[in-house]
């Protein structure tokens, strides 16, 4: 079992700038962790509150796609991002986090097939599809989700761990 692990304590500001441990974000109860990835390009975790899952925490930030990390339990809050998710769906990290995934459906999301994607995590601990889902100028976008259920922490934490990869595909 993975134990809790208290992250390094920085804002982060709309434009990824890390900002005194003063800024307004620490007062909501955000953190960030920073590291680079195999590339050397900052891979940025953001969540709220001071801890999370070690091995949550690491599984998003070395995710080699863009990843999100939410709660285990519907409404399913998203308590992470990195920044290839950020650029795939135009979000900043302030503006998803306490969000649901629900904030990327439009009007081609297949909402039955999304309800049964996120029933068959709950149930099977892993699933994957297929969704068109919206970045946040509303473009829509095709993309293969996966899910998988993280478990462990001094506190008995449980996540689901997101990540999707963008078909090249275009949709009127």
């Amino acid at each position: 079992m993975a134990t809790a692990a208290t992250l390094r304590v920085d804002a982060v500001d709309a434009a990824g700038a890390v900002e005194p441990e003063d800024h307004p974000a620490l007062q909501r109860g955000r953190s960030a962790c920073s590291e680079l990835d195999s590339d050397g390009w900052e891979n940025t975790a953001w969540q709220r509150g001071l801890q999370l899952a070690e091995c949550a925490r690491r599984r998003l930030c070395e995710a080699p796609d863009a990843a999100i990390l939410t709660s285990a339990a519907p409404p399913y809050c998203i308590v992470g991002v990195n920044r290839k998710w950020c650029l795939l769906c135009g979000y900043e990290p302030h503006q998803a986090l306490g969000g649901t995934p629900k904030m990327l459906q439009g009007e081609c999301t297949d909402a039955i097939e999304a309800r049964a994607f996120a029933e068959r995590v709950a149930s099977s601990r892993a699933a994957a599809t297929a969704l068109v889902n919206y970045k946040s100028d509303g473009t829509p976008f095709l993309h293969i989700l996966t899910a998988e259920r993280l478990e462990g922490g001094a506190a008995g934490e449980a996540y689901v761990l997101a990540r999707s990869i963008e078909l090249p595909t275009a949709i009127a």
